[in-house]
């Protein structure tokens, strides 16, 4: 799989709160690797991870790279069941008035292709 033909991109860190523990740390992707891939034309990336930014950034500027881009982020994905591959994403996340970010259910399935 080549990256040019990748519009949403999901990442499985191993990081994730679906265990039941919140983890210590987890990656994340610089600026400067989200702005190359939105020049790509990534539109949504999703891990598994609480956050696509450092727990200790203040300053969001992952997430200020996807927005600015107007790419979307999906975070607390559960993929321990996901492995390598294409796959259909369905996502609706609820409309709250009000808020920056919505819940929403996933749910993943091997791509017809």
């Amino acid at each position: 799989m080549h990256l040019d033909d990748v519009a949403r991109l999901l990442l499985r860190t191993g990081r994730t709160i679906a265990t039941g523990t919140f983890p210590h740390d987890w990656p994340w992707l610089s600026t400067a690797c989200v702005r190359a891939l939105a020049a790509r034309g990534l539109v949504l990336l999703g891990v598994d991870a609480p956050s696509v930014d450092a727990r200790e950034s203040k300053t969001l500027d992952t997430h200020h790279a996807l927005f600015d881009a107007g790419a979307f982020n999906v975070e607390n994905l559960d993929l321990r069941a996901a492995s390598a591959g294409r796959y259909e994403l369905l996502a609706a996340p609820l409309r709250i008035v009000g808020l920056d970010a919505a819940p929403l259910r996933a749910l993943l399935r091997p791509a017809s292709r």
